[in-house]
């Protein structure tokens, strides 16, 4: 991302200390501040900050693609959560699915982790085991082979 030097009323940046990207409402040149409304995966707010917080949304994630319907939850032609709902997984279940569905278009191994600690949690409930103990144990350690 390149920091972005001047800055236009209505423009999209990306305000990576938020987690998300901004529309810029208002400037406010003396004080180097912008009033910004940031979306991120909380929600929607507004909210002010300085110009040197503001940064170039990389081109494959403008606005829309950021907020309305990204495309790494879409491979095909069903979005994930439309297939968790119709196959009526659980919140566990689903998590799963979301992350390794979304490993190579997001956080790669991180996503792949999430999904092993979601999974020992439901093997750690379906054997009635500890969960924490359950983590330390090795994958052959958990499975019994």
């Amino acid at each position: 991302m390149k920091n972005i030097i001047s800055v236009g009323v209505g423009e999209t940046y990306s305000v990576p200390h938020l987690h998300g990207v901004g529309k810029v409402s208002c400037i406010y040149p003396k004080t180097g501040m912008a009033d910004v409304y940031v979306t991120n995966s909380t929600g929607g707010f507004f909210t002010c900050v300085s110009i040197g917080d503001l940064y170039e949304v990389p081109k494959e994630k403008k606005e829309s693609e950021t907020t309305a319907k990204p495309s790494r939850y879409s491979q095909g032609s069903l979005e994930v959560w439309d297939g968790i709902m119709q196959l009526g997984f659980d919140y566990m279940q689903g998590a799963v699915v979301k992350y390794i569905s979304r490993y190579k278009h997001k956080n790669g191994a991180q996503d792949l982790k999430k999904a092993i600690n979601y999974l020992v949690k439901m093997l750690a409930e379906e054997t009635k085991q500890d969960y924490y103990e359950l983590r330390k144990k090795s994958v052959d350690e958990v499975t019994g082979e």
